[in-house]
Formats: C-alpha cells, sequence, structure tokens
C-alpha cells in the first residue's frame, strides 16, 4: 500500500461532458441572469453574497465556490465549467 497514489486512474465515460463553448456562454448568461437581482456589490454584503451562493450551489447540486467563480466570469477550467453546465441541464435551468 506504498504506493498507492502512482496507481492509474481508469476511463470512466461519466468524466467526458459533451458541452461547447456556445453553451457554457449561455448558461453563464442564464445563471447571471438568475443570481443577479440576490447578489449585492461591496466588501459588506460578502457574508450574505456567499450565503445565496451556498443556497443556490446546495439546490442545483454543486459546489458553491466553482458556481461563484462561474457568475463572476473568473478563470475556471473548461472541464468544470462543462461539469457545471451539466449539472444545471439536469437541474431544468
Amino acid at each position: 500500500m506504498r504506493f498507492w497514489f502512482n496507481k492509474k486512474k481508469e476511463f470512466n465515460i461519466d468524466d467526458c461532458v459533451p458541452v461547447t463553448v456556445a453553451e457554457v456562454e449561455v448558461y453563464r448568461e442564464k445563471i447571471q441572469n438568475v443570481m443577479k437581482p440576490y447578489l449585492a456589490d461591496g466588501l459588506s454584503n460578502r457574508k450574505n453574497n456567499n450565503k445565496t451562493f451556498r443556497q443556490v450551489a446546495l439546490k442545483f447540486n454543486v459546489f458553491h465556490g466553482s458556481l461563484e467563480k462561474f457568475v463572476y466570469e473568473e478563470d475556471t477550467s473548461y472541464y468544470v465549467m462543462a461539469k457545471l453546465v451539466k449539472k444545471l441541464k439536469e437541474a431544468g435551468l
């Protein structure tokens, strides 16, 4: 069990997410339009914004940090964005 971290990861078809870049942008616009009224600007409202992101992430079954980066258009890998879009599609957004 000494070299358990050297184990090669097996291919899983569920890791493949068929999402185009255009779909990512469409879903980014959708989630921004949904969340815009609930988010406030400024550092003093950061705690309330975090609470809002956690509630929405719990509803859509995604990680709140990646959802926050997705909404604020921060640098996120396309793999993470594709997973988010897949979960948002499954949730019916």
